[in-house]
């Protein structure tokens, strides 16, 4: 049997490097798991269409050429309905 000495320190920190391997692990794990949300935020759908002006995003949501949730003052838009605007408006 061997026996193995640590510093206080050094086992402390060690043990912290672990906590924070296994948090990231186990969210890599449900976020794989996770099945993609239809519903994306304005930053991610900013990636999906070129248009920054948020003018230029309330009349899509005006016009109903895009579909949108609203919750108080948060809104996401469906990724599906973002891609099918692309589709058919040609955006590159």
């Amino acid at each position: 049997m061997e026996v193995i000495i640590f510093q206080s320190e050094a086992y402390q920190k060690l043990q912290q490097e672990l906590i924070g391997l296994f948090k990231q692990a186990l969210k890599d794990a449900i976020k794989e798991q996770a099945p993609a949300s239809d519903w994306v935020t304005y930053k991610e759908a900013q990636e999906l269409l070129p248009y920054r002006s948020k003018t230029k995003w309330q009349q899509l949501r005006d016009k109903g050429e895009i579909v949108f949730s609203q919750f108080g003052r948060k809104i996401l838009y469906s990724r599906q309905s973002l891609i099918d605007y692309v589709k058919n408006n040609k955006i590159s």
